[in-house]
């Protein structure tokens, strides 16, 4: 006798406003597993902010920014944000600054699913690269860009000037 395991569908949508609380709460999710890790604090506060429901109402109307959530099976259990930034000299730039699965939902392919959909988005607004951040304590979150093809373009070091160290 067999049985058949059901396999969970990932798939990808465009987040809509009436989504942003699901959004808002997600990378609260995402921002709160990474508080009291080295390099945390800053990086919150200033690469990677959850962001406001005004920023997502500008993200989600603007041409030169997304925010995608990722299903299983119908239900939301993601969530990708990506913004172009225009460098010097006129090349353009996806940065991701919000990427969140739930713990349950991984390793069934739905952060693939949204990092596939950022890519494809990103070629498609004529972004010439991607960025996307991970903390130096972070191994699975580097693994994962690592096996997307992202690679390591800069090492950002830190001195705090007061006594915390």
């Amino acid at each position: 006798m067999t049985t058949d395991a059901v396999v969970p569908t990932a798939a990808v949508r465009v987040a809509t406003p009436a989504d942003v609380g699901l959004v808002i709460e997600m990378a609260e999710r995402a921002a709160s597993r990474l508080r009291g890790q080295r390099g945390a604090d800053v990086m919150l506060a200033r690469e990677a902010t959850v962001p406001s429901a005004t920023r997502l109402a500008e993200w989600m109307s603007s041409g030169d920014a997304t925010v995608l959530l990722g299903l299983l099976d119908g239900q939301p259990v993601g969530v990708i944000a990506a913004h172009v930034d225009v460098l010097v000299g006129g090349e353009r730039l996806a940065v991701i600054p919000v990427l969140w699965v739930d713990e349950e939902a991984r390793a069934v392919s739905v952060g693939e699913a949204l990092l596939n959909a950022i890519v494809d988005w990103a070629r498609a607004q004529g972004c010439a690269a991607l960025d996307a951040y991970a903390l130096p304590g972070e191994r699975i979150t580097k693994n994962f860009f690592e096996a997307a093809g992202f690679k390591a373009r800069l090492l950002t070091v830190h001195h705090r000037l007061d006594d915390s160290a």
